[in-house]
């Protein structure tokens, strides 16, 4: 957080126009939340850290605010100055594979995830179907990382029918040919927020833009030029 919009700032800020007081769990006074009021969950952390936690050489501290954000925003965000990736609040991740002659390997990444990581990673077999049905109804997001949808195997889908989904899920399908998979029609008709992977594409392709050209692309010409856009 600068110093033209500090801490103080911040609370102000949230009381006058949602009527919310920082909340101090911890011990220390430096750490506070901030509270949905209706549930008393977090949306907001903020606390004082090292700059070397961000690869700055000093060891002064700064205060920083971990904000939940919307992730189809979270790749835009990531490219401007002050921005940081974070952990919010949960941690957990539940990986659904074939349990086929590459199932070392998920387990191999699910390890790695485990031990560099603060994430708890659990693998499951895809095939488990009352596990998957399980885990997407205790879940805020839900990412199909495969090529499940595009050819060849367009028209097909690694969650069996829309009753797997609920509205307030949040779906990503990371193959951009067909724009609309059977999975993320599906997905849309219960009413869940989709995107495809087009966007995902655009900026794998601005990082090699920026490695090879030493400029930043034209994001936001971009995404017209793709017609990119997400749903409400």
């Amino acid at each position: 957080m600068s110093e033209i919009f500090g801490k103080d700032a911040l609370f102000s800020f949230a009381n006058e126009h949602y009527g919310i007081e920082p909340d101090y769990p911890f011990s220390d006074d430096a750490s506070a939340v901030l509270r949905h009021p209706e549930n008393r969950k977090w949306f907001a952390l903020v606390m004082r850290v090292s700059k070397s936690k961000f690869g700055i050489k000093s060891d002064n501290a700064v205060d920083i605010l971990n904000l939940k954000s919307d992730p189809i925003l979270i790749g835009s965000l990531r490219l401007k100055d002050g921005f940081f990736p974070a952990y919010h609040m949960n941690k957990e991740i539940s990986i659904f594979n074939i349990h086929d002659k590459f199932w070392a390997n998920a387990e191999e990444t699910v390890r790695k995830i485990n031990e560099k990581t603060d994430c708890k990673a659990t693998l499951y077999d895809l095939d488990d179907k009352e596990k998957l049905r399980e885990e997407m109804a205790d879940s805020y997001i839900f990412v199909n990382g495969t090529g499940v949808g595009m050819k060849p195997l367009e028209g097909m889908s690694v969650v069996p029918d829309k009753s797997f989904f609920r509205p307030e899920l949040i779906v990503i399908d990371v193959p951009y040919s067909p724009l609309e998979t059977k999975m993320r029609s599906m997905a849309k008709e219960v009413g869940c927020k989709t995107m495809n992977g087009l966007g995902m594409m655009l900026f794998q392709g601005a990082a090699a833009f920026k490695l090879w050209t030493g400029k930043d692309m034209p994001i936001e010409h971009m995404k017209e030029v793709l017609n990119i856009r997400y749903d409400d």
